[in-house]
């Protein structure tokens, strides 16, 4: 939750061309969990690709916050020391070994479950980590590009713009534990651009979703199961590859809606 503050924070200010303000959240993200670069990095491009946009000074904004971000990591990593430096280095080079991906198949459970990315679901189908991990990235750069093609010809509003970084970052990180306030990010997402029986049909689509969870999590806490948060099973990891696609698809097809955005202010709200 932490985590998806700041990267709400960081996102919120460069689209408002206050990229200063931006560094400390998204140096501290990429600090926890490096993979929010790749949300981060979708979410800039978005914002080059929207016409409606001042591209210059979105640029600026974006350099502004990336390069501040870098400095700021920079100074930080210098703190360290040089022995934490060579363990974290030691660490990241070798991460798969570290994880249970480098578990035999049937020692994996229940990680292989609570894990809801595409590379658990290419290694749940008997994929090697390795592959698998540059499968999911080679995935998230088509579905960035699909994303950016279709970016260059709406106006993307703010809720959108971040929406779609997020769905694809979730798509992309090796490890994620939750889908994070994924329901409540569709809906505001997308809102304002469906009609009524539409909004109608994702609402019930989401609040059953959620309830999911609380229900999955007292059958875990009876003993009935170590599933946790999730239905799916290591055999179909269906939050993989149905609802992951299926919220990214919604969103990208919204974009052909115009919705209520009146003007450019209305826009960026």
């Amino acid at each position: 939750m932490l985590l998806l503050f700041c990267a709400v924070a960081a996102s919120w200010f460069i689209w408002h061309r206050s990229g200063w303000w931006a560094i400390p959240f998204i140096a501290f993200a990429t600090l926890v969990k490096p993979f929010y670069v790749l949300l981060f990095a979708a979410f800039g491009l978005l914002m080059l690709t929207n016409t409606h946009l001042n591209r210059r000074e979105s640029l600026r904004s974006l350099v502004i916050a990336a390069g501040g971000s870098l400095l700021l990591i920079a100074v930080d990593v210098v703190l360290w020391g040089g022995t934490l430096r060579t363990e974290a280095w030691a660490y990241l080079s070798h991460s798969l070994d570290y994880t249970w991906y480098a578990l035999p198949s049937e020692n994996q459970y229940p990680l292989n479950v609570w894990n809801r990315t595409a590379m658990q679901g290419f290694v749940n189908a008997g994929v090697g980590a390795g592959i698998a991990q540059q499968l999911s990235l080679v995935t998230w750069l088509v579905l960035l590009g699909i994303t950016l093609w279709r970016a260059r010809t709406t106006q993307l509003t703010f809720r959108l713009a971040f929406a779609l970084a997020l769905i694809l970052m979730y798509w992309a990180r090796p490890v994620g534990w939750g889908l994070v306030f994924l329901e409540v990010v569709m809906v505001l997402a997308v809102w304002e651009r469906l009609r009524r029986p539409e909004r109608i049909a994702l609402t019930v689509a989401m609040v059953g979703l959620a309830l999911s969870r609380w229900v999955v999590l007292g059958q875990t806490a009876n003993g009935e199961t170590l599933n946790l948060f999730t239905f799916q099973t290591a055999q179909f990891p269906w939050e993989v590859w149905l609802l992951l696609p299926a919220c990214w698809l919604v969103l990208v097809l919204s974009t052909w809606r115009s919705g209520d955005v009146q003007s450019t202010v209305n826009a960026q709200v």
